[in-house]
This record gives C-alpha cells, structure tokens and sequence, in this order.
C-alpha cells in the first residue's frame, strides 16, 4: 500500500533506514491485511496502514526543492515514480495471472479479459463491471500520484487556507458516500483525503513534532488511545471509499496510530536496522504488485491439491501470511540480481 522508496531521488545507503523499515512495516501489515486472519486485527491494520503510506510522503516532500524546480518538473517525476510503474507492473500481472483468469473464468474469458483491461485503466473495482486485477494493492500508486498533484499546491498556500481546503475536501468525501457517488478513476475522491494526510506528513517534519514529547508513558496513552478509536470506528476499506462509522473519527485515530509507529521507528534503532524491513520497505512496489498474485496461486495449488488427494488442506491457509513474505523477498532478490546486470530495468521501480 505505498511509498516513496520509488520515488526517492536518494540511495539506499543515504536514506533515513528508519523511514525504509516503517514503510516494510507497513508492507507487512498489508499482507496480513490481504490474507487470513481475524476480524479484530483486520480493523486495526486498515485503520492505519494506508494513510501511514500517505504521511511518509508528506514527511518526506521537499517543498524548497520542488517550489525551484516548478511544476513541470515535479509532474514529470512523480510520473515517472508512479504511473509508469503502474502499468508496467499491471501489465506483468495480466500476464502471468492469465492461467487464473482461465480457470475460474474459462466460459467467459474474453469478457472478463476485458474487465480486467478495464481495471487497469481505471484502477477501481466496482461490483459487476470490472474485476480486480490481481495486483489490486498497484492502485495506490495512482492514488497517491493524484494526491501529490493536489498536495503540491495546497501547500504553497498560508497555513490558515490549508486548514480550509482540507476541511472542503472532507466535507466532499462526506458528500460523496451520502450521495453513493460510485468511486472516481484512479480514486481521484480518495486522493482529496490522502493529500490531508500528506499535510499532516508534512507539519510532522516542519514542526518536529515527533521529537517534542519525551515522557513514553505518554506514546503508550496515545496507542490505546488511538487503538480504541480505530476499533469503535469499525471496518474501513479506503480502496472503496469507507472510512468505518465516521470519516473524522477514522484521520484522528489513523494520525495518531501512524504518529506512535513513526516515533518507534525513528528512535528505535534496533528496529530499523533489521535487513528484512529495509529491503521490503525500499523494493515495495513489488510486494504490492505481487501479493495478490501470490496468495491466488497458493490458494489455487492447495485447493487442486486437496481435491485430487481427497483430504482438508485447508490448514495451510494460515502460513500464508509468512509464505507471502518470504516469497516476496525472494522475488526482492531476483530483481536485485536483475538489477546488477542491467540497471534499465529499475524502471520498474520509477528510478
């Protein structure tokens, strides 16, 4: 869910490890998200993990170098870190997710071929007109491409109008769940929130604001603080527009959550260090790309296999969360032997 790691104009070896390892964190977190476990967990990951990915790359926005550069430049470079990306690596799932696509929809393949076309252009699945591409998790990196676009220039605005611009784009997430307004290509209406969150991001770094409270005691009132508020705001899904019971309750609690996590990454060293969380922070496009891909194959293979033997397998739904990380770094590594021999393929990551 995602990232500057595809867009960073710095090294691995430059970049704040910290940051790299909260964003595998948050990698780690959507996988969970994306396989089986239980429905308390799941409200907490999804209370948080996306808008974390959001306030990163607020955190991380260089105003002073991007206000020089100018528009142009900044447009082209964040197209370069997201939207080729995007398709490049939809275009790689459509291919390889081709043999799934035939066996749960061989009597209609051509139209759901069609659908899936239909996803990749537009990134947003709705009910009886597109399937999900199996690399559902890309549309975040049209997201956050149109996000950035609205970030750029809210910020260049005084402080008091980008407290109203937010409040505005809020008022119009309400609107457009009360209306039952369908979802907008490449979520254009969520963009609106997740620039919110860059703002906060953003005013986290410019205010130094996870440096200002020393007290831990007071970082373990805000996580059960936060954590509450996440629960009894119930089930969000920010890929379809839900923000649980109340879209305020769900930025409070989300903020805060990702305020905590922020702080332990940053000041815990230990954590920040460990290769596993660097490497899926740093490459996490393709983990996002091919999570899914991973747990249809599993489920596909264990199923066949069940079927034919004639026993349950179905235990073997619940190493699927470690199976997918693994497999992930596993596919981590070949890239980065891939890179080795020919640089021209870090496209792939939008550097």
């Amino acid at each position: 869910m995602y990232q500057e790691p595809i867009s960073s104009e710095r090294t691995i070896k430059t970049r704040k490890e910290w940051i790299d390892s909260l964003r595998g964190f948050g990698i780690i977190l959507m996988i969970i998200g994306h396989t089986f476990v239980c429905s308390p967990i799941i409200v907490w990951i999804y209370g948080f993990h996306m808008p974390l990915f959001f306030i990163l790359s607020g955190y991380l926005y260089n105003e002073q170098k991007w206000s020089k550069a100018g528009y142009k430049v900044f447009l082209f470079s964040r197209w370069k870190n997201y939207i080729i990306p995007y398709f490049l690596w939809c275009g790689i799932c459509f291919i390889i997710n081709l043999p799934l696509l035939w066996n749960s929809h061989r009597n209609n393949l051509l139209s759901a071929l069609l659908q899936n076309l239909g996803w990749i252009l537009t990134s947003i699945r709705v009910d009886g007109i597109f399937l999900p591409q199996n690399c559902t998790a890309l549309w975040f990196l049209t997201c956050l491409f149109l996000s950035q676009q609205i970030f750029y220039w809210v910020i260049k605005c005084k402080p008091i109008m980008q407290c109203i611009i937010s409040l505005v784009f809020i008022a119009i997430n309400y609107a457009l769940n009360y209306l039952s307004i369908p979802l907008m290509p490449w979520h254009l209406d969520v963009s609106l929130i997740g620039s919110v969150f860059m703002l906060v991001g953003y005013y986290f770094k410019d205010k130094q604001l996870l440096d200002k409270i020393k007290n831990p005691y007071i970082y373990i009132f805000i996580f059960f603080i936060s954590t509450a508020i996440i629960m009894l705001n119930g089930q969000t899904d920010i890929y379809y527009r839900q923000y649980g019971f109340d879209l305020i309750v769900f930025i409070i609690g989300a903020i805060m959550m990702c305020f905590i996590f922020m702080r332990l990454f940053k000041s815990m060293k230990t954590v920040c260090s460990l290769r596993v969380s660097i490497n899926l922070g740093y490459y996490s496009i393709i983990a996002m790309a091919l999570n899914y891909s991973i747990n249809s194959f599993y489920r596909l293979i264990y199923m066949s296999v069940s079927s034919i033997m004639g026993i349950n397998l179905s235990w073997i739904e619940y190493p699927l969360t470690i199976t997918n990380i693994l497999l992930c770094m596993l596919f981590i590594s070949i890239y980065q032997s891939l890179e080795k021999k020919n640089h021209r393929i870090s496209i792939l990551l939008g550097r």
